[in-house]
């Protein structure tokens, strides 16, 4: 789900925020749901979450905190999420891509630029 939110602002890694994007009655939107699947999904709102800052979850629902792994929260359950920098390490694969091209590791192995 988090491509939603990428369509209606942006938040770049360097940002001290995340993006809350609630999906319900609201605005709608053409967005890519897996690759090459697109579906028109209703939006309640949009909120810039800065770090450290908790937001409570009320169930029944889904929480879609990474883009890849959905929590389901059930009926009558709660949860308390911030954002914070000391998370899971995300790789730069552009920069491990250039890096890689730059030592000769990539292509025949002769390191030929």
């Amino acid at each position: 789900m988090s491509p939603i939110g990428g369509l209606l602002e942006v938040v770049d890694a360097k940002d001290d925020a995340g993006l809350l994007v609630e999906v319900g009655p609201g605005r709608p939107v053409n967005a890519p749901l897996s690759p090459g699947l697109f579906e028109q999904v209703e939006v309640s709102g949009v909120t810039r979450i800065p770090f450290d800052t908790p937001v409570v979850f009320q169930g029944q629902g889904v929480l879609a905190l990474d883009g890849d792994r959905d929590h389901w929260l059930r009926h009558g359950r709660s949860a308390t999420v911030s954002i914070r920098r000391d998370g899971p390490w995300v790789i730069d694969v552009p920069g491990a891509m250039r890096w890689a091209v730059e030592k000769g590791l990539l292509g025949d192995g002769s390191g030929a630029r």
